[in-house]
Order: C-alpha cells, then sequence, then structure tokens
C-alpha cells in the first residue's frame, strides 16, 4: 500500500529555524527586540567580552544569565552575539583594559560612529591566550543548555563584523591574524554542537591603512577576509550581516558555497536598514522596498532572520511579511510518500521525503517507528535516516524492515533529533506525542 501526505501550507514552529529578535544584557531596553512572542523562536543576546571579564580570570555571566533564563523561560532559543571586538553601540570596546595593560597588546585606535574604538593584534600571543581563556570559560558556561544553538563568530572588526580591525602591515600577515582567530573560535567550541556564524559581509570601507574594499577575484575576497580555510572548521557557518541593498556577488558565493556542502548549521540574514526608511521613502532604500529586502534576505537559505530594525512596527505593521518568511525560512520536511510492503515477518517500508524550506534541518536525525498490535505497543528508534543535508525541493528515500506483530496493526513514526528534540511536520493529524499515522 502507498500513503501520501501533502502540505497543509500551515506555519510550523521547531527548533533550529525562524524569526530572531535582538535583547541587549545591560541595563535599559533594546530598541530592536520584538515584544510579541508569536512567530519569534529565537533570541539573540548581544554583550561583550570587556562587560563579563571585568578583571582578569574574573567572568560574572548574571546579565547574560538574567536574560537567558527570562527567553529559554518563554520557550525562545538563544543565539549570542557576545563580541570579543568593538561593539561600537552600547559599550564601544569589547576587549578587557587588562588585555592591553598587563600584557601590553598593541592596538590599532580610531574613531567609528563617534566611539573610541580600540582593535587589539590579533597575532598576538599574549591576545590569543587571554582570548582562549575566555571564550573557554563562555562556552563552559553554557554548554550543557540546550536552548543554545547559535554562536556569533563576533572576533575581529567594528560590531565583530566586518573584517579589517587591526591593521596589519601586509595583506599576509592579516590573513594569518584572521585565520588564527577562526582557529581559536572553532577549538574553544568544538566539543559544543552549535553553529558559529561568521560574517560573510564584505569590507566596504576604502580608508584604511590597509585596503581589503576591492578585491578583484573570488579567491581574493577570502583571502582578504581570512575564508580560505575554513574547509577545516565543522563547526563555522555564515550569517549576512545586512541585507536589503548590501549583498554582492562574492559575499553571496560564499554562502551559497556553504549551503550546498555537506555541512548543516543554520545560516542567519540580518537586514541593512530600518523598517521605517522602507516604508517612508517613495523609492525605498537604494531602490529597496521591504519585500525586496526581505526576499533577497530568503536568497541566503537562512535557517534564522533577525527582525527588521524598528522591529515592533514591522511586526506590528507587515504581518503579511512576518506570515510568509515563518512558512518559507529553514527546514520544511514533509514525507511526501510511503510504500508499506508486508513480507512474512517483517514490514517493508520505502519513505520519499522532500525538504520545502529555503534552509536545512540542522541537526542530526533519526525516525523513531511506533508499532501497536494487539493491545501493545513497540517503538523502534532508526538512526538511519539523516535529513541534515537536504536543500530546498530536495528528496531523500529511507528504506526500512520493521517486524510484522500481527495483521492488524498500526504503524506510527516522528521524525526527531538525536537529543531528542521532537520536528513538526507541515502535515495533518499528529497524536499529541508527536508521532504521526501511517496504517
Amino acid at each position: 500500500m502507498k500513503v501520501k501526505f501533502y502540505d497543509n501550507g500551515k506555519i510550523i514552529s521547531n527548533k533550529g529555524m525562524g524569526w530572531v529578535t535582538h535583547v541587549y544584557c545591560g541595563e535599559g531596553k533594546d530598541y530592536n527586540e520584538v515584544e510579541s512572542r508569536q512567530f519569534v523562536d529565537n533570541v539573540a543576546l548581544l554583550y561583550t567580552w570587556s562587560q563579563i571579564e571585568t578583571q582578569e580570570g574574573v567572568f560574572d555571566f548574571s546579565k547574560v544569565d538574567e536574560k537567558v533564563a527570562k527567553h529559554t523561560a518563554l520557550g525562545q532559543c538563544v543565539h549570542f552575539r557576545i563580541s570579543t571586538d568593538p561593539m561600537i553601540y552600547q559599550g564601544a570596546n569589547g576587549v578587557p583594559d587588562y588585555v592591553f595593560s598587563k600584557y601590553k597588546v598593541k592596538y590599532f585606535e580610531r574613531n567609528d560612529y563617534g566611539c573610541v574604538a580600540r582593535f587589539p593584534d590579533y597575532l598576538d600571543e599574549n591576545y590569543q591566550m587571554c582570548l582562549t581563556r575566555f571564550l573557554t570559560a563562555f562556552k563552559n558556561h553554557y554548554k550543557n543548555n540546550p536552548y543554545v544553538l547559535q554562536v556569533d563568530l563576533r572576533g575581529y572588526g567594528e560590531w565583530g563584523e566586518w573584517h579589517s580591525g587591526y591593521m596589519h602591515e601586509t595583506r599576509q600577515l592579516h590573513n594569518q591574524a584572521l585565520n588564527k582567530i577562526i582557529q581559536i573560535w572553532s577549538s574553544c567550541f568544538a566539543d559544543m554542537d552549535v553553529g558559529l556564524a561568521l560574517s560573510s559581509s564584505y569590507e566596504w570601507r576604502s580608508d584604511l591603512p590597509l585596503q581589503l574594499h576591492a578585491p578583484k577575484s573570488y579567491e581574493e575576497y577570502k583571502y582578504f577576509q581570512g575564508f580560505d580555510n575554513l574547509e577545516k572548521y565543522p563547526n563555522v557557518t555564515f550569517r549576512r550581516d545586512g541585507i536589503g541593498g548590501a549583498l554582492r556577488v562574492y559575499d553571496k558565493q560564499i554562502i551559497d558555497d556553504y549551503y550546498f556542502s555537506q555541512k548543516r548549521h543554520g545560516i542567519t540574514a540580518e537586514f541593512f536598514g530600518g523598517y521605517l526608511r522602507h516604508r517612508e521613502m517613495p523609492d525605498g532604500i537604494r531602490g529597496y522596498h521591504v519585500e525586496d529586502a526581505v526576499e533577497e534576505a530568503l536568497c541566503i537559505h537562512p535557517n534564522y532572520m533577525m527582525f527588521m530594525w524598528d522591529s515592533n512596527q514591522f511586526y506590528n505593521e507587515r504581518q503579511d511579511l512576518v506570515q510568509d518568511v515563518a512558512k518559507r525560512i529553514g527546514f520544511r520536511l514533509i514525507p511526501q510518500e510511503t510504500e508499506i510492503v508486508c513480507n512474512g515477518d517483517k514490514v517493508d517500508i520505502c519513505q520519499t521525503w522532500v525538504n520545502k524550506g529555503v534552509g536545512k534541518y540542522p541537526f542530526r536525525s533519526q525516525i523513531v517507528w511506533k508499532i501497536v498490535a494487539d493491545g501493545a505497543t513497540q517503538e523502534i528508534v532508526d538512526d538511519g535516516f539523516d535529513a541534515s543535508a537536504m536543500r530546498k525541493d530536495e528528496t531523500l528515500t529511507h528504506k526500512v524492515s520493521l517486524p510484522n506483530l500481527s495483521p492488524m496493526q498500526q504503524l506510527y513514526f516522528k521524525l526527531q533529533s538525536q537529543k531528542g528534540d521532537v520536528v513538526r511536520l507541515p502535515i495533518d493529524c499528529p497524536l499529541a506525542d508527536g508521532f504521526y499515522k501511517l496504517t
């Protein structure tokens, strides 16, 4: 017999995808925080290294813990935006003062947006030692929190985002420095199953001593950014800070290359301009209206999308876009067809799945089969099905043999991560415990 399921068109909420709201961990309300919880499944917590390690070796995570506790109690998952370089706003310097005063780490100082920011020499061994100690403490503090899904690799340049930061004498030295920063972050988080989201934003500034803003090729772009060895780091993924009129060929290409690889961690999109500017300017921002900005964000295959600046106005006034994104973002896994053949004491099952979302499922997965026969229930965990590499419109066929306990047995199934998080599917008739009926 054959059983077919169809997309019911409903919005589904799953761990590992969805809208993200910004929240600052310091004093005061963040201007980009969305007050509603509907369709807002994730929170990005902003803070800096210097705000956590105010004295050498003394780590105060209390402000961050307070926000983590608040939002996870609401069922939201956590993305960390803890910058180790100047965040520019909400406190300029990401590096604690002792790194410069005690260890004499050189720095490059400049005035950015009214803030005097200090960018440390990333090649300094003392800086690398202090950074490693902080990242290790940071990782260990949150290692066992199942709600922490992503950590921004916000480690060089203004906002921890751009790729200039400290100005080395040559591009070769700069490439070595940026590669080393990525290596340290990746190593420190190697035993924690989170994606480290590295900004693919091109370097736009042409007023700095080291010219990095105009690469002549894709290979040169990767070299300028320190992206030329990323295949070594399975936990590094991408975010694009500034979508909706600022996306370029090379930073789109590197995200495409990541998406079409076998790596599974989610990609994040963040917007370039505020919603009110989009709304109030007759020609939009750089010719982009809010709808164009959203479509550009969706084209980089995101699992996560930050709310547009002026978040509450955007959320309240453009529920059409909020809900459209909620249907398309991340993964949308559907078991299109299941063929069931009774073969003596076995039931052979051939199941074809498709992903209708723009992103990927970011966890290792498994199917749990439930067999109900003669009043007894048996559950079988099937680790042979891994949906984590499925791209948009890609299908995956899975075969399994189950016990045939009686002629009248009924079959159910559910998809979950190997950690036990059930995946809601956009099909009808789920049971209360996450199972869907096959026969």
